[in-house]
Protein backbone atom coordinates (compact mmCIF):
# COMPACT_ATOMS: atom_id res chain seq x y z
CA UNK A 1 0.00 0.00 0.00
CA UNK A 2 0.89 3.65 -0.72
CA UNK A 3 -0.05 6.49 0.75
CA UNK A 4 0.67 10.16 0.29
CA UNK A 5 1.51 11.06 4.15
CA UNK A 6 -0.43 14.11 5.71
CA UNK A 7 1.77 16.34 8.65
CA UNK A 8 -0.34 14.68 11.45
CA UNK A 9 1.01 11.26 9.96
CA UNK A 10 4.77 12.66 9.63
CA UNK A 11 4.58 13.72 13.07
CA UNK A 12 2.86 10.32 14.45
CA UNK A 13 5.48 8.20 12.86
CA UNK A 14 8.80 9.83 14.22
CA UNK A 15 10.50 7.54 16.66
CA UNK A 16 10.79 8.12 20.01
CA UNK A 17 14.58 8.41 20.18
CA UNK A 18 13.67 11.40 17.80
CA UNK A 19 11.20 12.37 19.77
CA UNK A 20 13.78 12.34 22.77
CA UNK A 21 16.54 14.22 20.44
CA UNK A 22 14.02 16.90 20.13
CA UNK A 23 13.05 17.60 23.55
CA UNK A 24 17.09 17.66 24.50
CA UNK A 25 17.03 20.13 22.13
CA UNK A 26 13.92 22.97 23.09
CA UNK A 27 15.59 24.68 24.76
CA UNK A 28 17.68 25.94 21.95
CA UNK A 29 18.08 29.93 21.52
CA UNK A 30 15.45 30.48 18.48
CA UNK A 31 16.73 33.31 15.86
CA UNK A 32 15.53 35.36 13.40
CA UNK A 33 15.44 33.08 9.82
CA UNK A 34 17.14 34.74 6.81
CA UNK A 35 15.06 35.65 4.16
CA UNK A 36 17.01 33.64 1.32
CA UNK A 37 20.25 31.53 0.87
CA UNK A 38 21.84 28.62 -1.57
CA UNK A 39 24.20 26.42 -1.73
CA UNK A 40 27.69 27.38 -2.46
CA UNK A 41 28.61 27.13 -6.29
CA UNK A 42 31.67 27.04 -8.42
CA UNK A 43 32.17 27.10 -12.46
CA UNK A 44 34.69 24.24 -11.94
CA UNK A 45 34.20 21.15 -9.82
CA UNK A 46 37.38 19.32 -7.74
CA UNK A 47 37.64 16.52 -10.89
CA UNK A 48 38.40 19.29 -12.85
CA UNK A 49 42.03 19.33 -13.74
CA UNK A 50 43.96 20.79 -16.36
CA UNK A 51 45.74 18.67 -19.39
CA UNK A 52 48.93 20.61 -18.78
CA UNK A 53 50.12 20.25 -15.67
CA UNK A 54 52.64 23.34 -15.70
CA UNK A 55 53.51 25.58 -18.55
CA UNK A 56 57.27 25.69 -19.16
CA UNK A 57 57.53 29.47 -19.60
CA UNK A 58 58.57 31.33 -16.28
CA UNK A 59 57.44 34.67 -17.08
CA UNK A 60 55.25 36.34 -14.48
CA UNK A 61 51.57 36.75 -15.60
CA UNK A 62 48.05 37.83 -14.34
CA UNK A 63 45.88 34.83 -15.38
CA UNK A 64 42.04 34.51 -14.65
CA UNK A 65 38.40 33.86 -16.40
CA UNK A 66 35.76 36.02 -17.19
CA UNK A 67 32.38 34.70 -15.91
CA UNK A 68 28.36 35.73 -14.84
CA UNK A 69 25.77 34.55 -12.39
CA UNK A 70 22.51 33.80 -13.45
CA UNK A 71 21.40 35.18 -10.31
CA UNK A 72 23.06 37.80 -7.67
CA UNK A 73 25.05 37.23 -4.90
CA UNK A 74 27.83 36.74 -3.09
CA UNK A 75 31.76 35.59 -4.12
CA UNK A 76 33.33 34.69 -1.06
CA UNK A 77 36.11 33.27 -1.59
CA UNK A 78 38.75 32.90 -4.91
CA UNK A 79 40.11 29.59 -5.72
CA UNK A 80 43.04 28.34 -8.07
CA UNK A 81 44.66 25.06 -9.47
CA UNK A 82 48.49 24.71 -8.29
CA UNK A 83 50.62 22.79 -9.95
CA UNK A 84 53.36 21.14 -8.50
CA UNK A 85 55.89 24.00 -10.16
CA UNK A 86 54.18 26.85 -7.67
CA UNK A 87 55.28 26.50 -4.21
CA UNK A 88 54.88 30.42 -3.35
CA UNK A 89 52.21 32.76 -1.92
CA UNK A 90 50.05 34.52 -4.72
CA UNK A 91 48.15 37.16 -4.77
CA UNK A 92 44.16 36.74 -5.45
CA UNK A 93 41.84 39.52 -7.05
CA UNK A 94 38.13 39.71 -8.06
CA UNK A 95 37.82 42.82 -10.37
CA UNK A 96 34.55 44.31 -12.58
CA UNK A 97 34.20 44.79 -15.39
CA UNK A 98 35.59 48.54 -15.53
CA UNK A 99 38.62 46.74 -13.57
CA UNK A 100 37.58 48.06 -10.08
CA UNK A 101 39.32 45.64 -7.77
CA UNK A 102 36.74 44.42 -5.05
CA UNK A 103 38.54 41.88 -3.55
CA UNK A 104 42.06 40.42 -2.87
CA UNK A 105 42.84 37.62 -1.66
CA UNK A 106 46.63 35.45 -0.46
CA UNK A 107 47.19 32.54 -1.47
CA UNK A 108 49.33 30.82 1.09
CA UNK A 109 52.24 28.78 0.36
CA UNK A 110 51.90 25.06 -0.15
CA UNK A 111 53.62 22.27 -1.89
CA UNK A 112 50.12 20.25 -2.66
CA UNK A 113 48.95 19.99 -5.97
CA UNK A 114 45.19 20.95 -6.85
CA UNK A 115 42.41 22.87 -6.29
CA UNK A 116 43.37 25.71 -3.71
CA UNK A 117 40.67 28.32 -1.86
CA UNK A 118 41.16 31.81 -0.37
CA UNK A 119 38.23 33.03 1.76
CA UNK A 120 37.35 36.80 1.57
CA UNK A 121 37.75 39.07 3.92
CA UNK A 122 34.12 39.97 3.44
CA UNK A 123 31.93 38.62 0.54
CA UNK A 124 31.57 40.59 -2.07
CA UNK A 125 28.16 41.34 -3.72
CA UNK A 126 27.53 40.79 -7.69
CA UNK A 127 24.92 40.96 -9.78
CA UNK A 128 22.81 39.01 -12.38
CA UNK A 129 23.81 39.11 -15.50
CA UNK A 130 26.96 41.29 -15.09
CA UNK A 131 30.42 40.25 -15.64
CA UNK A 132 33.08 39.74 -13.59
CA UNK A 133 36.87 38.60 -13.41
CA UNK A 134 38.68 36.64 -10.87
CA UNK A 135 42.64 36.50 -11.32
CA UNK A 136 45.81 35.76 -9.65
CA UNK A 137 49.15 36.82 -10.01
CA UNK A 138 51.53 33.59 -11.44
CA UNK A 139 54.94 35.17 -10.15
CA UNK A 140 57.69 32.95 -11.93
CA UNK A 141 54.92 31.57 -14.46
CA UNK A 142 54.91 27.46 -14.46
CA UNK A 143 50.84 27.13 -13.87
CA UNK A 144 48.78 24.84 -15.30
CA UNK A 145 46.54 25.25 -18.02
CA UNK A 146 43.43 23.34 -20.58
CA UNK A 147 43.74 24.71 -23.95
CA UNK A 148 40.74 25.49 -26.21
CA UNK A 149 38.29 25.22 -23.26
CA UNK A 150 36.64 27.88 -23.92
CA UNK A 151 35.91 27.56 -27.78
CA UNK A 152 32.33 27.73 -26.62
CA UNK A 153 30.95 28.86 -23.29
CA UNK A 154 31.13 26.86 -20.14
CA UNK A 155 28.07 27.20 -17.83
CA UNK A 156 27.79 25.08 -14.48
CA UNK A 157 25.90 25.74 -11.61
CA UNK A 158 24.40 28.83 -12.54
CA UNK A 159 28.10 30.21 -13.31
CA UNK A 160 28.99 31.25 -17.00
CA UNK A 161 32.18 31.50 -18.72
CA UNK A 162 31.50 33.06 -22.33
CA UNK A 163 33.50 31.80 -25.05
CA UNK A 164 37.37 32.81 -25.34
CA UNK A 165 36.47 33.53 -21.32
CA UNK A 166 40.49 32.83 -20.33
CA UNK A 167 42.22 36.41 -19.44
CA UNK A 168 45.90 36.87 -19.27
CA UNK A 169 48.40 39.64 -19.26
CA UNK A 170 52.21 39.75 -18.26
CA UNK A 171 53.15 41.51 -16.02
CA UNK A 172 54.85 41.69 -12.46
CA UNK A 173 52.31 43.59 -10.24
CA UNK A 174 48.61 42.59 -10.18
CA UNK A 175 46.01 43.78 -12.73
CA UNK A 176 42.91 42.64 -14.33
CA UNK A 177 44.12 40.55 -17.47
CA UNK A 178 42.67 41.72 -20.13
CA UNK A 179 44.14 39.56 -23.48
CA UNK A 180 41.21 37.33 -24.82
CA UNK A 181 41.79 33.13 -24.63
CA UNK A 182 40.17 29.81 -25.16
CA UNK A 183 42.22 28.57 -22.58
CA UNK A 184 41.41 27.87 -18.86
CA UNK A 185 43.92 28.87 -16.27
CA UNK A 186 41.41 27.69 -13.73
CA UNK A 187 41.12 30.26 -11.83
CA UNK A 188 37.41 30.31 -9.62
CA UNK A 189 35.01 31.56 -7.58
CA UNK A 190 33.13 30.20 -4.56
CA UNK A 191 29.32 31.82 -5.27
CA UNK A 192 26.17 32.01 -2.90
CA UNK A 193 23.09 33.26 -4.85
CA UNK A 194 20.46 35.27 -3.18
CA UNK A 195 18.00 34.22 -5.44
CA UNK A 196 15.87 30.93 -5.14
CA UNK A 197 18.56 28.07 -4.72
CA UNK A 198 17.18 25.62 -7.27
CA UNK A 199 16.16 26.94 -11.21
CA UNK A 200 12.63 26.57 -12.36
CA UNK A 201 14.29 23.99 -15.30
CA UNK A 202 15.78 22.34 -12.62
CA UNK A 203 12.41 21.77 -10.72
CA UNK A 204 10.77 20.78 -13.63
CA UNK A 205 13.32 18.03 -14.28
CA UNK A 206 13.44 16.50 -10.93
CA UNK A 207 9.96 16.30 -10.89
CA UNK A 208 10.50 13.75 -14.08
CA UNK A 209 12.36 11.60 -11.91
CA UNK A 210 11.48 7.95 -9.63
CA UNK A 211 12.94 8.37 -6.58
CA UNK A 212 13.19 6.59 -3.09
CA UNK A 213 14.36 8.45 -0.15
CA UNK A 214 14.80 6.09 2.81
CA UNK A 215 15.08 8.86 6.02
CA UNK A 216 13.96 9.57 9.57
CA UNK A 217 12.65 12.50 11.56
CA UNK A 218 14.73 15.13 9.40
CA UNK A 219 13.71 13.26 6.47
CA UNK A 220 10.29 14.72 6.89
CA UNK A 221 11.78 18.10 6.96
CA UNK A 222 13.38 17.27 3.66
CA UNK A 223 10.09 16.13 2.14
CA UNK A 224 8.11 19.10 3.36
CA UNK A 225 11.09 21.36 1.46
CA UNK A 226 10.41 19.57 -1.22
CA UNK A 227 6.78 20.15 -1.42
CA UNK A 228 7.23 24.17 -0.60
CA UNK A 229 9.54 24.76 -3.35
CA UNK A 230 7.45 23.57 -5.92
CA UNK A 231 4.84 25.75 -3.86
CA UNK A 232 6.95 28.73 -4.22
CA UNK A 233 7.65 28.29 -8.16
CA UNK A 234 4.15 27.31 -8.46
CA UNK A 235 5.17 24.24 -10.72
CA UNK A 236 3.42 20.73 -10.04
CA UNK A 237 6.16 18.57 -8.18
CA UNK A 238 6.69 14.84 -8.11
CA UNK A 239 3.56 12.71 -6.37
CA UNK A 240 4.70 12.32 -2.59
CA UNK A 241 4.10 8.48 -2.05
CA UNK A 242 5.00 6.63 1.31
CA UNK A 243 6.13 3.26 1.11
CA UNK A 244 4.91 0.53 3.59
CA UNK A 245 6.93 -1.85 2.96
CA UNK A 246 9.57 -3.44 -0.05
CA UNK A 247 6.58 -5.43 -2.04
CA UNK A 248 4.13 -1.73 -2.23
CA UNK A 249 3.20 -0.32 -5.53
CA UNK A 250 4.81 3.16 -5.89
CA UNK A 251 1.95 5.44 -7.49
CA UNK A 252 1.73 6.50 -9.79
CA UNK A 253 3.11 4.02 -11.80
CA UNK A 254 5.00 5.34 -14.10
CA UNK A 255 6.15 9.21 -14.39
CA UNK A 256 8.03 11.46 -11.49
CA UNK A 257 7.44 10.36 -7.93
CA UNK A 258 9.22 10.68 -4.42
CA UNK A 259 8.48 7.59 -2.54
CA UNK A 260 9.92 7.76 1.05
CA UNK A 261 10.02 5.56 3.41
CA UNK A 262 11.57 5.52 7.52
CA UNK A 263 14.19 2.93 7.58
CA UNK A 264 15.85 1.71 11.21
CA UNK A 265 15.69 3.31 14.35
CA UNK A 266 17.70 6.31 15.19
CA UNK A 267 20.62 5.88 16.89
CA UNK A 268 21.34 2.59 14.49
CA UNK A 269 23.00 4.11 11.28
CA UNK A 270 24.14 0.84 10.07
CA UNK A 271 20.62 -0.85 10.93
CA UNK A 272 19.54 1.92 8.55
CA UNK A 273 21.26 1.61 5.90
CA UNK A 274 20.67 -2.22 5.89
CA UNK A 275 17.07 -1.24 5.98
CA UNK A 276 17.21 0.71 2.67
CA UNK A 277 19.01 -1.80 0.68
CA UNK A 278 16.29 -4.65 2.02
CA UNK A 279 13.77 -2.37 0.74
CA UNK A 280 15.65 -2.15 -2.97
CA UNK A 281 15.81 -5.37 -2.66
CA UNK A 282 12.97 -6.47 -2.13
CA UNK A 283 11.16 -4.78 -4.64
CA UNK A 284 11.49 -0.63 -4.70
CA UNK A 285 14.92 -1.24 -6.64
CA UNK A 286 13.02 -2.33 -9.72
CA UNK A 287 10.18 0.50 -9.74
CA UNK A 288 13.10 3.64 -9.07
CA UNK A 289 15.41 6.07 -11.00
CA UNK A 290 16.94 7.20 -8.45
CA UNK A 291 17.63 6.50 -4.57
CA UNK A 292 19.39 8.11 -1.57
CA UNK A 293 19.35 6.78 2.10
CA UNK A 294 19.96 9.80 4.93
CA UNK A 295 21.55 9.33 8.53
CA UNK A 296 19.89 11.63 11.42
CA UNK A 297 22.26 13.35 13.64
CA UNK A 298 21.70 11.48 16.57
CA UNK A 299 23.11 8.42 14.74
CA UNK A 300 26.56 9.88 14.23
CA UNK A 301 27.57 10.95 18.29
CA UNK A 302 30.80 11.60 20.68
CA UNK A 303 32.32 7.65 21.36
CA UNK A 304 30.99 6.40 17.95
CA UNK A 305 33.49 4.05 15.71
CA UNK A 306 33.02 6.56 13.07
CA UNK A 307 35.36 4.25 10.90
CA UNK A 308 33.07 1.58 11.34
CA UNK A 309 30.04 3.48 10.48
CA UNK A 310 31.71 4.93 7.21
CA UNK A 311 33.04 1.22 5.73
CA UNK A 312 29.84 -0.10 6.77
CA UNK A 313 27.99 2.76 5.01
CA UNK A 314 30.45 2.31 1.93
CA UNK A 315 30.18 -1.54 1.18
CA UNK A 316 26.18 -1.27 1.69
CA UNK A 317 26.42 0.97 -0.75
CA UNK A 318 29.22 -0.11 -3.22
CA UNK A 319 26.61 -3.46 -3.30
CA UNK A 320 23.37 -1.60 -4.24
CA UNK A 321 25.41 0.12 -6.81
CA UNK A 322 27.04 -3.35 -8.25
CA UNK A 323 23.47 -5.00 -7.86
CA UNK A 324 21.16 -1.99 -9.04
CA UNK A 325 23.33 -0.26 -12.32
CA UNK A 326 20.02 0.95 -13.53
CA UNK A 327 19.91 3.06 -10.33
CA UNK A 328 21.61 6.27 -9.77
CA UNK A 329 22.63 6.52 -6.00
CA UNK A 330 23.19 9.73 -4.54
CA UNK A 331 25.45 9.61 -1.13
CA UNK A 332 24.84 11.94 2.01
CA UNK A 333 26.72 13.49 4.84
CA UNK A 334 25.57 13.20 8.31
CA UNK A 335 22.92 16.04 9.53
CA UNK A 336 24.49 18.26 12.59
CA UNK A 337 23.07 20.30 15.31
CA UNK A 338 23.96 23.73 16.77
CA UNK A 339 26.87 24.22 18.95
CA UNK A 340 30.63 23.33 19.58
CA UNK A 341 30.32 19.80 20.77
CA UNK A 342 32.22 16.43 20.47
CA UNK A 343 29.09 14.51 18.76
CA UNK A 344 29.64 17.37 16.01
CA UNK A 345 33.31 16.84 15.91
CA UNK A 346 32.48 12.62 15.37
CA UNK A 347 30.35 13.83 12.50
CA UNK A 348 32.27 16.13 10.86
CA UNK A 349 34.79 12.99 10.99
CA UNK A 350 32.14 10.96 9.69
CA UNK A 351 31.29 13.29 6.94
CA UNK A 352 35.08 13.80 5.98
CA UNK A 353 35.42 9.81 5.05
CA UNK A 354 32.12 10.43 2.76
CA UNK A 355 33.40 13.47 1.04
CA UNK A 356 36.48 12.17 0.44
CA UNK A 357 35.00 8.74 -1.01
CA UNK A 358 32.03 10.46 -3.16
CA UNK A 359 32.80 14.27 -3.61
CA UNK A 360 34.67 13.87 -7.03
CA UNK A 361 31.31 11.56 -8.30
CA UNK A 362 29.15 14.26 -8.62
CA UNK A 363 26.58 12.26 -6.41
CA UNK A 364 27.24 13.91 -3.03
CA UNK A 365 24.58 15.60 -1.31
CA UNK A 366 26.31 17.52 1.21
CA UNK A 367 23.76 17.90 3.88
CA UNK A 368 26.66 19.34 6.08
CA UNK A 369 28.07 21.86 3.92
CA UNK A 370 24.69 23.48 3.27
CA UNK A 371 23.83 23.28 7.20
CA UNK A 372 27.08 24.70 8.19
CA UNK A 373 27.10 27.75 5.69
CA UNK A 374 25.57 30.89 6.61
CA UNK A 375 24.08 33.32 4.38
CA UNK A 376 26.53 34.78 3.72
CA UNK A 377 28.78 31.92 2.32
CA UNK A 378 30.46 32.02 5.59
CA UNK A 379 31.12 28.52 7.40
CA UNK A 380 30.14 27.84 10.78
CA UNK A 381 32.89 25.90 12.23
CA UNK A 382 35.70 25.31 14.80
CA UNK A 383 37.90 23.28 16.99
CA UNK A 384 36.54 21.24 20.34
CA UNK A 385 39.14 18.98 22.51
CA UNK A 386 41.48 19.31 19.50
CA UNK A 387 39.31 18.10 17.29
CA UNK A 388 37.93 19.92 13.85
CA UNK A 389 33.64 20.40 13.98
CA UNK A 390 31.06 21.67 11.76
CA UNK A 391 27.86 23.50 13.13
CA UNK A 392 24.43 23.30 11.97
CA UNK A 393 23.65 27.59 11.37
CA UNK A 394 20.84 28.19 13.96
CA UNK A 395 19.09 30.09 11.68
CA UNK A 396 18.15 26.86 9.59
CA UNK A 397 16.76 24.91 12.39
CA UNK A 398 13.89 25.03 14.99
CA UNK A 399 15.28 23.10 17.88
CA UNK A 400 18.95 23.05 17.30
CA UNK A 401 18.70 19.87 15.74
CA UNK A 402 15.62 19.13 13.16
CA UNK A 403 15.55 21.95 10.13
CA UNK A 404 13.30 25.10 9.92
CA UNK A 405 11.38 26.17 7.07
CA UNK A 406 14.28 27.70 5.41
CA UNK A 407 16.43 25.30 6.58
CA UNK A 408 14.06 22.41 4.72
CA UNK A 409 14.27 24.55 1.47
CA UNK A 410 18.27 24.76 1.20
CA UNK A 411 18.64 21.02 1.72
CA UNK A 412 15.93 19.91 -0.28
CA UNK A 413 16.97 21.79 -3.34
CA UNK A 414 20.25 20.58 -3.83
CA UNK A 415 18.84 16.89 -3.17
CA UNK A 416 16.42 18.29 -6.26
CA UNK A 417 19.53 19.42 -8.31
CA UNK A 418 21.84 16.42 -7.41
CA UNK A 419 18.52 14.70 -8.66
CA UNK A 420 17.80 16.45 -11.83
CA UNK A 421 21.74 15.89 -12.81
CA UNK A 422 20.67 12.12 -12.63
CA UNK A 423 20.57 10.07 -15.41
Amino acid sequence: MVRTASHSTQLARWRVPALIATLACFAATLVAVPASAATPRSIFVNSDVPRIAAVSSTRSANIGVKFTASASGVVTALKFYRSSKQTKAYTGSLWSSKSKRLAKVTFAKSTKVGWQTARLTKPVSIKKGSYYYASYLATGGRYPTTKSAFVKKRSHDGLTVPAKGGRYAYGKSSTRPKKTTNTNYFVDVVFVPTSSPISTAELKTAATKRVFFGHQSVGWNVVGGVADLYSAAKIAGPPQAWVDSPTSAISPTSGGALAHTEVGTNGEPDGKVDDFAAYLRGGVGAKVQVAVVKYCYVDIYQGADVTARFNHYRSTMAALKAEFPAITFLYATNPLETGASSSNAARTQFNALVRAEYASTGQLWDIALIESTRPDGSRLAGTVDGKHYEALYSGYTSDGGHLNATGGKLVAAELLRLVAQAH
